[in-house]
């Protein structure tokens, strides 16, 4: 097991496993400087985001996601980087709510998750505009087809 591991080291993917192995810290160990362009995600901004959709004239991409959430770190190692799917991303805000730590905002995230969305699992996704009206939601996938299908949503005209 330590031997598949060790690709890792020097910055090659891990595939699957990745959902299990904490997100590397920059400039740390031997992991390769010549990363994949990152998505740049806003976290616990959720008004934030909403703004700078407006100013943008963006949809805004809320991912509600979670510290401890296996199935997050998933979506974050093996979902998002897909280049059809990084590409889409690149269309929208993108705001990461936390909703499993112990500080207010994750209470906050919670609360917005349950009481705007009825649910909290993780992760969820929801597509809104700048005025908070959602457009699409889906929860955990590990369809690549079903998730750029969702990223393609757009409001009805």
């Amino acid at each position: 097991f330590s031997l598949s591991l060790t690709p890792g080291i020097f910055g090659a993917r891990l595939g699957e496993i990745e959902a299990y192995v904490p997100a590397p810290t920059p400039g740390s160990g031997l992991a390769s400087t010549a990363a994949p362009e990152k998505l740049a995600w806003m976290k616990n901004q959720y008004r934030e985001a909403l703004d700078r959709a407006k100013q943008e004239n963006k949809l805004v991409l809320v991912d509600f996601t979670g510290y401890a959430c296996t199935n997050c770190h998933w979506m974050r190692a093996n979902m998002f980087p897909r280049p059809e799917i990084a590409a889409a991303m690149k269309d929208f805000v993108l705001v990461e709510l936390y909703t499993d730590g112990t500080d207010s905002a994750s209470e906050e995230n919670q609360k917005l998750q349950d009481q705007k969305f009825s649910t909290v699992s993780l992760p969820y996704y929801a597509l809104m505009d700048a005025d908070e009206k959602v457009i699409a939601t889906l929860g955990s996938t590990t369809n690549a087809e079903e998730f750029l299908t969702f990223l393609k949503m757009r409001p009805a005209s």
